[in-house]
């Protein structure tokens, strides 16, 4: 059965809310009728370009969890560290970098990241604003 919104909302963690709402998004074949809208927006913003992957929530990592987990199609790891009510650690991110290729860091505010992250953190106004 295809994941649909009401799988998603079913959710009762914040974080994995807005996680499985972010993956949803960027599966191009999901029922939410974007194609590769947003994945190539998301793909772009992150200045990897439009590409093939896989996608996957709560991998679990040798370093921890990864909130989304990607595998582009040519086998580079894009972890993204989804932060919406606690504030994400400068030494989470490092390690996380340890098992991936990029770590790309979303939240509600940048605030919620160390300030020498936050120039790289999308938030979700930005998903908004697509």
């Amino acid at each position: 059965m295809p994941i649909n919104i009401i799988q998603i909302l079913k959710s009762g963690n914040q974080e994995l809310f807005y996680s499985s709402f972010i993956a949803w998004l960027l599966d191009r074949k999901g029922d939410h009728g974007l194609n590769a809208q947003f994945s190539n927006w998301f793909f772009d913003k992150i200045g990897e370009g439009k590409q093939e992957f896989k996608i996957e929530t709560e991998r679990r990592l040798k370093s921890g969890r990864a909130d989304i987990y990607i595998l582009t199609a040519d086998g580079r790891i894009i972890i993204i560290e989804n932060k919406t009510k606690s504030i994400g650690s400068k030494e989470q991110l490092e390690t996380y970098q340890i098992e991936a290729d990029r770590v790309i860091p979303i939240g509600l505010v940048k605030q919620n990241y160390p300030a020498e992250q936050r120039d790289k953190v999308i938030t979700y106004k930005d998903v908004l604003e697509f």
